[in-house]
């Protein structure tokens, strides 16, 4: 079992190619290495780890408020850790991350519209939208810039998009399930 001293509770979020393990407790987040070793993770609010690749860099839901703005987190493979806030967007969450430190997410506008992006490692930003959307998430990035996720629409018809690099939107839906990627 993984244990973390002074957790009450671990949640065990994914494990990369090198078998290292990224999680949360109550109050921090952690990796785990093979070894047994760990690394910690404690931030002035509250964070939650949503994912990581295989050069250790991780993301993570900042999700207390940062100037009235929800915000999230990302540490780089040398240690540096860095808030990311899409320009103008009221919250902005990081879903995915990639080997080549290419992130993925959902914003909302002011309005609460949801809005999906990309973030190349330089920090440039690549929005889309999948039409008739007012609830999706972008969960899913693969090596070639490819993103996938969930959405729904004013009906709360549950559907699937996939997103390749240069902007091709494909959705589609299972008869009669939920789908959630």
């Amino acid at each position: 079992p993984i244990t973390v001293p002074g957790a009450d509770w671990v949640n065990v979020v994914s494990i990369n190619n090198a078998g290292v393990v990224l999680g949360n407790t109550q109050t921090q987040g952690f990796l785990r290495y093979p070894d047994g070793t760990m690394e910690t993770f404690d931030f002035p609010s509250s964070i939650w780890m949503m994912g990581f690749n295989d050069n250790n860099e991780f993301i993570a839901d900042d999700q207390g408020e940062w100037r009235g703005v929800r915000r999230s987190v990302l540490r780089r493979a040398d240690g540096t850790i860095r808030t990311v806030v899409v320009p103008g967007a009221d919250a902005t969450l990081l879903q995915a991350i990639n080997n080549q430190g290419v992130t993925a997410g959902t914003s909302l506008d002011s309005n609460l519209v949801p809005h999906g992006f990309v973030r190349m490692p330089g920090g440039r930003y690549k929005m889309f939208d999948v039409p008739g959307a007012v609830y999706m998430e972008a969960r899913a990035l693969d090596s070639q810039g490819t993103v996938a996720g969930s959405y729904s629409d004013a009906d709360r018809n549950y559907s699937v998009f996939i997103r390749t690099k240069a902007g091709a939107l494909t959705t589609f839906a299972l008869q009669n399930s939920y789908t959630h990627v």
